[in-house]
């Protein structure tokens, strides 16, 4: 899995605010930023940092991620997919780190070169996603959906998949 490739995360802090005014956010570092509230559509982020950052119930529909990573961030009930199921979010060389993902909804997603370590995944949505490259180190995905996704070199690495849904 190709590692995100960052600046630098000793930079200050980014205004929280270019997330809800801008089209691309490049090379910005955000901690502790509330972006629950957020409602965007094709946005383009890259070489980010996020820490500790709230996106619980977040919609970011046909978002696009290359070189960020994610650590200590909440994406409970965030929706990342779109309504009427054209392409979802794309995302590219991602780590998410200590992230809670309960109930989050990756549906018809691309994921290429990502990294879930130590997340917590219950009832988190993938159907009809294509994972390539892609890494679950530690991660609790108690009924999880991975319905119809295609998979290549998809790891699951001491996870729980207790009642977690694969068929297709």
């Amino acid at each position: 899995i190709a590692a995100p490739q960052l600046l630098g995360e000793s930079a200050a802090p980014a205004d929280p605010v270019r997330m809800t005014r801008d089209e691309e956010i490049a090379d910005a570092s955000f901690r502790a930023a509330d972006f629950a509230s957020l409602d965007r559509e094709h946005l383009s982020v890259q070489g980010c940092l996020f820490t500790g950052c709230l996106f619980a119930g977040s919609v970011l529909a046909h978002s696009q991620f290359s070189d960020v990573v994610f650590r200590n961030c909440d994406f409970s009930n965030a929706d990342f997919s779109e309504a009427n199921f054209t392409a979802g979010v794309q995302s590219h060389r991602v780590q998410f780190a200590d992230c809670k993902l309960s109930g989050t909804n990756l549906a018809e997603t691309t994921l290429n070169h990502l990294l879930f370590e130590r997340c917590k995944g219950e009832f988190a949505n993938f159907a009809f996603s294509r994972l390539r490259t892609v890494r679950f180190a530690g991660c609790p995905m108690h009924s999880a959906a991975f319905g119809d996704c295609r998979f290549e070199r998809v790891e699951f690495a001491q996870c729980d998949l207790t009642l977690a849904e694969f068929f297709g």
